[in-house]
């Protein structure tokens, strides 16, 4: 059997055997049920987060607004707290952390809850809550040094255009583009860094190399 208190959502579990058309005792007590947080948005370990992003925390019953303080709600990067403004939705059950001004590119944030946030009855959380993420990285990939990209004298119409050891990542993008001509070409990145990729072109022509990483950076 199962006992609850629509208002404070405490409840009570108990057994008991019911003869048939009969009368059992039952000894039930309540007990208080804290709120948890059910999930938090950006998650634990996320990356690339936008930096204009607020932190949203949906929590198992609703809050009580009183509890929701910059004393026990804190965004921060590194030892420094940013600025936010927090606000809790008419259920109770959302709390939004809007950032007053853009995060901090590449950089790691933690939001922390301590554990005195409450439910309309009191009930704690009983122990913090830290959640860490990372934003967005907007550092371009470093420019390659110079004479590690190479073009081969057009033959038949078509230029090879290489690269050395290192000018790339394996997981960048590199673009070779043709600006007379409006084409381009997609070149593989090797495991070391190196690519090399064949494309239609004339001695007058001129090429665009583009190393474009997985934030969208592009040198």
């Amino acid at each position: 059997f199962v006992a609850a208190d629509v208002v404070r959502a405490d409840r009570g579990v108990g057994a008991a055997t019911l003869p048939f058309n009969g009368v059992a005792p039952l000894d039930l007590s309540l007990a208080a049920q804290p709120p948890t947080v059910t999930s938090v948005t950006p998650a634990d370990g996320a990356v690339n987060v936008a930096l204009a992003s607020a932190v949203t925390i949906a929590f198992s019953k609703p809050i009580d607004v009183a509890s929701v303080t910059a004393a026990t709600v804190s965004l921060a990067s590194g030892s420094s707290t940013i600025a936010a403004t927090l606000a809790l939705s008419a259920t109770g059950t959302v709390l939004t952390v809007r950032p007053e001004a853009p995060m901090a590119p590449n950089a790691r944030h933690t939001l922390t809850l301590a554990a005195t946030v409450a439910d309309l009855s009191g009930n704690r959380l009983g122990q913090p809550v830290a959640v860490t993420f990372d934003t967005l990285d907007t550092t371009p990939p470093p420019q390659p040094p110079a004479g590690s990209i190479t073009a081969s004298i057009p033959a038949n119409g078509v230029t090879t255009v290489a690269a050395s050891q290192g000018t790339g990542s394996p997981r960048d993008r590199v673009t070779i583009r043709n600006l007379t001509t409006k084409q381009q070409q997609v070149a593989i990145v090797n495991g070391d860094g190196s690519f090399s990729a064949q494309i239609a072109v004339a001695l007058t022509h001129k090429l665009q190399v583009v190393i474009r990483d997985q934030a969208g950076n592009e040198t």
